[in-house]
């Protein structure tokens, strides 16, 4: 389980496939976009599933409101979003992690077979094909995609893990 090599490495980077499976990355962005585009596609029926945000140590905007960390549901969020930072001074650190719903409402994530690989990025996108964490590893289970303009330059954090 992807969940389990999370917590014996105490990182968000487990090997899966000859490559590897994240628990969360992170963008570091120049300057703060314009405006970011988050879009979710799922196909687990039965499993609610999301994409939650940390803005690091800034606010953003999505929907009128204000806050560092979002949760966005698939069935209460209008996909794509726009959402953009308050702030107007670095960092432009964005932390993208996928989520759904456990026993009792819980959100979970992390655990069991949770957990992205990167498909694309580059060019102002990210693409990220997520596993949730019930039923095996399932990289088809959902996909997140970020856009954003590929004037404002990026670095995607990918978590690393200790030498074993």
């Amino acid at each position: 389980m992807l969940g389990d090599q999370y917590m014996r490495t105490r990182s968000h980077v487990a090997h899966w496939s000859g490559g590897h499976a994240y628990g969360s990355v992170s963008l570091l962005f120049e300057a703060p976009p314009p405006e970011l585009t988050i879009d979710l596609h799922t196909d687990r029926p039965g499993t609610r599933q999301g994409v939650a945000l940390n803005f690091v140590r800034r606010k953003g905007r999505i929907a009128g409101q204000l806050s560092e960390r979002f949760v966005l549901w698939e069935d209460t969020a209008p996909f794509p979003v726009p959402a953009s930072y308050v702030a107007r001074r670095a960092p432009f650190r964005l932390t993208v992690w996928n989520v759904w719903e456990g026993p009792h409402g819980a959100t979970m994530a992390w655990v069991a077979d949770a957990g992205m690989v990167v498909r694309e990025e580059g060019g102002g996108r990210l693409d990220l094909a997520c596993s949730s964490g019930p039923g095996g590893v399932r990289f088809d289970d959902c996909s997140i995609s970020l856009r954003w303009s590929d004037e404002v330059g990026f670095a995607l954090e990918r978590p690393t893990a200790p030498a074993e």
